[in-house]
């Protein structure tokens, strides 16, 4: 029987946030993508948000998270707002201030 070999050359720090932006989210699905300042993707679950009120994102806004190694790849957990005035442009041209 062949052995199996763990191949993954990057294991995250879980306990240090990492900074970073939305790419996409969906509120339909509950899910969407996240990239981190150093250029890494991760995929963001609405039940990882941690923040009151309804739990969703709007692309280009910024957040920090931890980073979680799972078996389909990296996951974005404890995902909290970054408390900065961030200006969003949707592609129907709706205007959006965040804080």
């Amino acid at each position: 029987m062949p052995e199996k070999i763990e191949c993954r050359s990057y294991e995250p720090q879980t306990s240090k946030p990492v900074r970073g932006t939305c790419l996409w989210f969906s509120d339909k699905k509950g899910y969407g993508f996240l990239l981190s300042d150093k250029g890494r993707s991760c995929m963001v679950h609405y039940k990882n948000i941690k923040e009151r009120g309804f739990k969703r994102l709007y692309t280009g806004q910024r957040v920090t998270y931890e980073e979680k190694l799972t078996a389909k790849g990296l996951l974005a957990v404890n995902v909290k707002y970054e408390k900065v005035l961030t200006f969003i442009q949707k592609k129907n041209m709706e205007y959006r201030w965040l804080f």
